[in-house]
């Protein structure tokens, strides 16, 4: 085998597609990957022009690689589609010249990209899709560096801040605008994940124009492929609406706890278990206990055995038949004396329909039966 074949051999052994043109385009020799790629055989192709060849055009592209390297007298390296063979190339290309600089022709080496550019699509694709998301999530979604930079934020926490834009928070730390008796938990929370744990935190803020909102974050710690942990996930929730609910049912309560404070008669509620849920102070007078002492318990736990019997026992039948009941007892208040008594209970409804429990209230008689 001579040096001739030994050079075809070695340039047929060349797995990607290679091709020589001259100053003209016109293709001068392939290898055999090159001829495989248009299902010709090698004499098929030598001799046309490669523009009419691989684009099936009369002229080549504005973009051609080999005019690019004839012009500039260097090698030129592209990344091109070509829609005919529906494959991303890598295009690089060497002109040749001689020892007294004549040139000679250009060398075309074509790279199949395609399964790279593909996954590269689909990767900006689905990082498209999941910025899209995390932008129309109706919950605050950051990105805080180890030093409690923002990295990210979307739409929702920049609302929830009240920053026109990201650029205009970008990089600035979040704890400045948490008020100062939640700051120290809030570092607190940062500092955890950052050391590898998640946890939650309920704090209050003021916005950039001097809004204050109630805000429950998770955050998460986010690690690289080597496990080192770059950056804390936050997902945070607008929980003003809750705060201020909870705020003003509170209020009602306490409203509603001085009302029955004010009735001289012992009032007291309870759940369909028979557990005490509250009563006035005239109740705790009368049985000789502390409210909190009062409610979680039972009526064996508050009143003499002799009347809890009683007592209990009346709660059952109005459990079994809901509505109004009265009925006389006897106790012996927390001064020892013995009273007679009214009792009048009625049942409550919880919002589902189902049977909440009953309210008590205790008339003393002992003067009027004497």
């Amino acid at each position: 085998m001579n040096i001739e074949e030994h050079w075809h051999k070695g340039f047929d052994a060349i797995r990607d597609p290679v091709s020589l043109h001259d100053e003209n385009f016109t293709v001068l020799r392939v290898n055999k990957a090159f001829s495989n790629l248009f299902h010709l055989e090698q004499e098929e192709i030598i001799g046309k022009q490669c523009y009419e060849l691989v684009h099936r055009s009369n002229a080549p592209f504005h973009n051609c690689p080999c005019k690019q390297a004839l012009q500039l007298k260097e090698p030129v390296t592209k990344e091109v589609y070509e829609p005919l063979l529906d494959l991303y190339l890598e295009i690089t290309t060497y002109p040749i010249f001689g020892d007294t600089g004549d040139f000679q022709g250009v060398l075309h080496f074509a790279k199949n990209i395609t399964g790279r550019k593909q996954a590269e699509n689909a990767l900006r694709d689905s990082e498209r899709l999941l910025k899209t998301i995390i932008e129309a999530e109706p919950e605050c979604v950051k990105l805080l560096a180890p030093d409690g930079a923002l990295l990210m934020m979307n739409r929702a926490g920049l609302k929830m801040i009240e920053a026109d834009s990201f650029e205009q928070v970008k990089g600035c730390p979040i704890s400045p605008l948490v008020t100062p008796e939640y700051r120290e938990a809030f570092e607190n929370l940062m500092g955890k994940a950052l050391q590898g744990q998640e946890g939650t935190l309920e704090f209050e803020v003021t916005g950039l124009r001097g809004a204050h909102s109630w805000l429950h974050t998770h955050a998460v710690p986010l690690r690289n492929k080597q496990g080192e942990i770059f950056a804390v996930l936050g997902i945070t929730r607008n929980v003003t609406e809750r705060r201020q609910a909870e705020e003003r049912l509170q209020e009602q309560l306490d409203f509603l706890q001085v009302l029955i404070d004010t009735i001289p008669n012992p009032v007291f509620y309870k759940d369909s278990d028979g557990i005490y849920l509250g009563c006035n102070r005239a109740f705790e007078e009368s049985v000789g206990l502390s409210r909190d002492k009062i409610i979680g318990k039972t009526i064996y736990e508050v009143a003499p055995r002799e009347l809890a019997d009683i007592g209990n026992e009346m709660d059952r039948k109005l459990f079994r038949q809901p509505g109004i009941q009265t009925f006389e007892a006897q106790a012996v208040f927390s001064d020892g004396a013995l009273r007679k008594l009214i009792f009048n209970k009625a049942t409550f409804i919880k919002k589902d329909g189902t049977l909440g429990g009953l309210v008590g209230i205790m008339t003393d008689m002992t003067e009027y039966k004497k």
